[in-house]
């Protein structure tokens, strides 16, 4: 039985770092203790180590004094270079953390990795769906698997055991995410709003009626805390979504009446060319408005808007998280428009 219960967050300022901070904190009984390449900017309740865990001698250095972890949350990921590059850099951070975390103690209980659908090549094209844990890998040097494969070989000689996530696409209410559809959607509409834009789909008329499935921040944290502690989820990889599926097609016309807009049809336009030159429009939005003087690369990354213009279905099987006894579940079109209300309240859109 667990006595202790410490986390470690790695990653701890994105967005499902920050949720699992977020989450641990509200359920009690946990000392927490994020890890971020930067210092947060705002305060915070909870203690940070700002150290680029991709150093081995620096991560050794800013861990060396923490002696009584249990638990270590891997969110951190590096998504720069082709997909070797990626699984190098990434199993790299991964493997500094643990190394640094086991020498300096021997209370470690759990490892946790949030990965996600990339493990089906859901970013390639068409894939096989529901996606189920049991699939077998596409032919890529992937960071998942690196990473799967490092903590898979060395549990059998500790004392720890792990767990994985893959969530579809997280939705929440984190600034300058890449791969948050809520920022996107919520700097589009307002821009639209500001310009007299119809609100087109920015997307392809299949990405428009396709299946699709996201996971709320929220969901995903608790997920993550489950697995990590209930002994029926050790060694074991859990798809994890809102328990939904989707179609934009359904979706549009209700973002469209959160910003008082008439919903249109598609247009084909990629918004990371089409957002390029909109920097000082926002600025203009947020001076009219009053709006926290956030940069607009801080806000938002056009480059996960691409998913818009996908053609094929990208949903997964969660069964065996359910059968877990984890039984959490969100509506989507709910989560979305809540999420884009707390941006409004925070007095980051109009």
């Amino acid at each position: 039985m667990i006595t202790n219960k410490k986390a470690l967050v790695i990653g701890g300022l994105g967005v499902t770092g920050s949720y699992i901070i977020k989450e641990l904190m509200a359920q009690g009984g946990w000392e927490i203790l994020g890890v971020a390449r930067n210092k947060p900017e705002e305060s915070s309740s909870t203690p940070f180590i700002s150290v680029d865990i991709s150093e081995r001698q620096a991560c050794h250095e800013a861990m060396s004094g923490l002696k009584d972890i249990s638990h270590l949350f891997f969110t951190a990921r590096n998504d720069k270079g082709d997909h070797q590059q990626q699984s190098t850099y990434n199993l790299a951070m991964l493997r500094n953390v643990v190394e640094a975390v086991d020498h300096s103690g021997n209370c470690l209980r759990h490892v946790h990795l949030m990965h996600g659908m990339k493990a089906y090549g859901n970013m390639l094209g068409e894939f096989k769906t529901p996606a189920e844990e049991t699939d077998p890998r596409i032919p890529l040097p992937l960071t998942y698997y690196a990473q799967e494969d490092f903590v898979m070989e060395h549990q059998p000689l500790k004392d720890w055991t792990w767990s994985c996530l893959r969530p579809g696409g997280v939705v929440g209410l984190t600034l300058g995410y890449s791969g948050n559809i809520v920022s996107i959607l919520a700097i589009y509409g307002s821009i639209c709003k500001y310009l007299g834009w119809p609100f087109w789909f920015p997307g392809t008329p299949e990405g428009f009626t396709v299946l699709r499935q996201v996971c709320n921040a929220d969901l995903l944290a608790k997920a993550a805390i489950w697995v990590s502690t209930h002994d029926q989820c050790a060694n074991k990889i859990f798809n994890v979504h809102n328990g939904d599926t989707f179609r934009w097609l359904h979706l549009w016309p209700h973002i469209a009446r959160f910003f008082n807009l008439e919903p249109a049809g598609v247009i084909n336009l990629k918004l990371l060319d089409l957002m390029k030159d909109k920097g000082p429009v926002w600025e203009k939005i947020v001076n009219d408005h009053n709006l926290r003087p956030l940069a607009f690369e801080k806000i938002v990354s056009w480059d996960y808007s691409q998913v818009f213009h996908n053609t094929w279905d990208s949903f997964s099987n969660s069964n065996r998280l359910y059968s877990s006894g984890f039984h959490e579940r969100a509506d989507t079109l709910h989560s979305l428009l809540n999420y884009l209300q707390q941006m409004r309240y925070a007095r980051i859109i109009p």
